[in-house]
């Protein structure tokens, strides 16, 4: 319907429809608000969703641990020490005890001090990984075996290994490549 005000100076105003322009209502946006919180919040909590495309697989953990890419030790010579470092994350609230078991792939036998991580840190478990030249490395280690205990249990857990382990490969690729 149109309406008629006066104006000043004589000019006239015509409008159709309400005065006030709609807006959205609070309790919509409210409501819209939480349900993307809740699908944040559930899609944050898939760890073991891998990006499209990922040769990776997804983690058959029970324990939840993440690892970061092994580095070479801290001591000697990095091109004829066999001693590494796997860093782990402990996601869970109380202290675990952790070994290195296996890398995938990896022919010769690991030797590893068991170390202990706090609840909800970064920890660093080393290993030694000998280089046998007669037995060729894989092309890259996607996951890595542990020995997990905690106050209640033992477990063996695979996690999948970021940067395919190319410290230990680096170091079998120096050792075994004929000069």
């Amino acid at each position: 319907m149109a309406t008629q005000r006066p104006g000043p100076g004589d000019r006239e105003v015509l409008s159709t429809g309400p005065d006030e322009s709609p807006r959205p209502r609070n309790g919509v946006l409210a409501g819209v608000a939480a349900i993307c919180l809740v699908v944040g919040f559930l899609a944050g909590g898939r760890t073991d969703v891998l990006p499209r495309g990922s040769t990776e697989e997804p983690s058959s953990s029970t324990m939840p641990l993440t690892a970061g890419a092994i580095d070479p030790g801290r001591g000697g010579d990095a091109a004829n020490d066999d001693d590494f470092e796997l860093p782990l994350f402990n996601w869970t609230d109380t202290r675990i005890d952790v070994t290195v078991v296996h890398l995938d792939g990896w022919s010769s036998r690991l030797q590893s001090a068991t170390t202990s991580i706090s609840a909800a840190t970064w920890g660093v478990v080393p290993f030694s990984a000998r280089a046998h030249c007669d037995s060729p490395p894989p092309a890259h280690v996607r996951f890595v075996r542990l020995r997990v205990r905690t106050s209640a249990a033992v477990s063996e857990e695979e996690l999948p290994l970021p940067g395919g382990g190319r410290a230990v490969l680096a170091h079998h690729e120096a050792l075994c490549t004929p000069e």
